[in-house]
């Protein structure tokens, strides 16, 4: 646990000796990272979903809303 902490220290202060825009470009590219792991989640789950469903039209956002409309009018009646 202590190398752990040691070895995040010592990357720490590499970064902070860095010039202000190079540091700026570093947490950009991890920012970016941290987006792309996000996307590649979403992609994940939303490829389980259809697997389940066995159709992508019912996860459609169209077709979906389709339904929602149709379940509000049956609500009405």
């Amino acid at each position: 646990m202590e190398k752990s902490w040691a070895k995040v220290l010592e990357k720490r202060k590499k970064v902070l000796l860095l010039h202000p825009q190079q540091r700026k470009a570093l947490f950009e590219i991890l920012a970016g990272r941290k987006d792309l792991k996000e996307r590649n989640f979403q992609k994940k789950r939303f490829g389980k979903a259809c697997e389940i469903r066995k159709c992508f039209l019912h996860l459609h956002p169209a077709k979906h809303g389709k339904f929602i409309e149709r379940l509000e009018e049956e609500l009405r009646e």
